[in-house]
């Protein structure tokens, strides 16, 4: 979620729907907020899957999970799509976060299946 500020994401809040719990929880927070919010998210899941793979699925769930809401802002912000890409599939965020990440074959497969389950 660090590619677009907390501006940006409150703004999508705003404009909506949102399709998941989380991105109600997260997306409205202001900027201070949510980064100690992204910071906890951060650390519990990579407890549970790793570092890599908890920084890949935060910088890409959003983007998938949330594709409607952030198609509807891009929109009227067009300027802004270079920061949230469409992603349609799974696999596609996969694919999107390996050029960000050195990720290896298992931690592919963990980013994968995360994306596969909504987020919570």
């Amino acid at each position: 979620m660090h590619q677009a500020s907390a501006t940006i994401w409150n703004q999508i809040a705003e404009m909506g729907p949102l399709a998941t719990a989380w991105a109600e929880q997260m997306f409205p927070l202001p900027a201070a907020q949510l980064d100690r919010a992204l910071e906890r998210e951060e650390a519990r899941l990579a407890a549970a899957v790793g570092d890599q793979v908890a920084a890949a699925y935060l910088k890409v769930m959003p983007l998938l999970w949330e594709r409607a809401a952030i198609s509807n802002y891009l929109r009227e912000h067009p300027e802004t799509a270079g920061a949230l890409p469409p992603l349609e599939t799974a696999t596609e965020a996969v694919l999107m976060a390996e050029r960000d990440f050195s990720l290896t074959i298992p931690q592919k497969k963990r980013l994968l299946a995360l994306l596969r389950t909504e987020p919570r």
